[in-house]
C-alpha cells in the first residue's frame, strides 16, 4: 500500500512548477508528514529524469536543503528520519560528493539577513508580528529570529520564492491554518506568483490526503 501511494505522488506533475521544484516539494512534504520512506521513491523517480551527475547532485543537495529548512516547521526528529533516509537510499558514489560542510559559516551577518528576509515575508505587517511573538514570549521570538538568521534566510540553494512554498507544504502537512496563511501572502510579497502558491498548496494536500490513507 505504502509503496503505491509514493509512486503515485512520484508521477504527479504540476505546471506551474518545474518538476525539480514538484520533486523537492514532494520529499519536504513526506518529511513534514512523517512518511520520510517515501522520499527515496520520489528521488529515484525524478534522478531518473536527469542525464548528468552534476544534474543529480545539484539536486539532491538542494532536496536536502529543502528538507533542512522544514526543520523549524515540523521539528527535529521528522528531518532527522528524513535526511538519514535520504542518505542511506543514494547510490555509494555520489555520497563522496556532497559537501561536508555547514552552510551559514559568516556569523557576522546572519542577524541583518535574517531579519531582512522576515521583514520582506511579513511586508508591512512585520513589525506587529515581531510584537505579538515577542510579547507572547521573548524566548519564542529568540527562537523564531535565530532561525530565520541562520536557516530560513539562507539562500545558497533555495531561491526565496523555493523556501516560501516549501513553508507552505510543510505548513499543510502540520495544520497550522494562521501560518499557512501568513506564509501564503509571504510567497506573493517575495515574488511568488497565485499560480505557484496554489501549486504548492496542491503538492502539500495531495501528499496530506494520499499519506493519511495510509494510516
Amino acid at each position: 500500500m505504502e509503496s503505491t501511494v509514493y509512486k503515485e505522488l512520484s508521477l504527479l506533475q504540476v505546471e506551474a512548477l518545474v518538476p525539480s521544484l514538484v520533486a523537492m516539494l514532494l520529499c519536504v512534504a513526506l518529511a513534514a508528514s512523517n512518511h520520510p520512506h517515501g522520499i527515496p521513491v520520489i528521488m529515484n523517480h525524478y534522478l531518473s529524469q536527469l542525464d548528468s551527475l552534476e544534474q543529480k547532485i545539484q539536486w539532491i543537495e538542494y532536496t536536502r536543503n529543502g528538507i533542512f529548512k522544514s526543520i523549524v516547521l515540523c521539528g527535529g526528529p521528522r528531518v532527522i528520519n528524513a535526511e538519514i533516509i535520504m542518505y542511506d537510499s543514494l547510490p555509494a558514489e555520489y555520497k563522496p560528493l556532497l559537501r561536508t560542510f555547514a552552510l551559514s559559516q559568516n556569523a557576522s551577518e546572519l542577524d541583518t539577513r535574517g531579519m531582512n528576509f522576515f521583514h520582506q515575508v511579513y511586508g508591512t505587517n512585520s513589525q506587529d508580528k515581531q510584537q505579538l511573538i515577542e510579547t507572547s514570549s521573548s524566548d519564542v521570538w529568540y527562537f523564531v529570529k535565530y532561525v530565520y538568521s541562520s536557516i530560513v534566510s539562507d539562500m545558497t540553494w533555495l531561491n526565496p520564492v523555493e523556501t516560501e512554498l516549501e513553508v507552505i507544504v510543510s505548513l499543510i502537512q502540520m495544520d497550522t491554518l494562521q501560518q499557512l496563511q501568513d506564509h501564503r501572502l509571504g510567497a506573493k510579497r517575495v515574488g511568488a506568483t497565485e499560480e505557484q502558491i496554489k501549486a504548492a498548496e496542491y503538492i502539500g494536500y495531495q501528499v496530506k490526503q494520499k499519506v493519511h490513507s495510509l494510516k
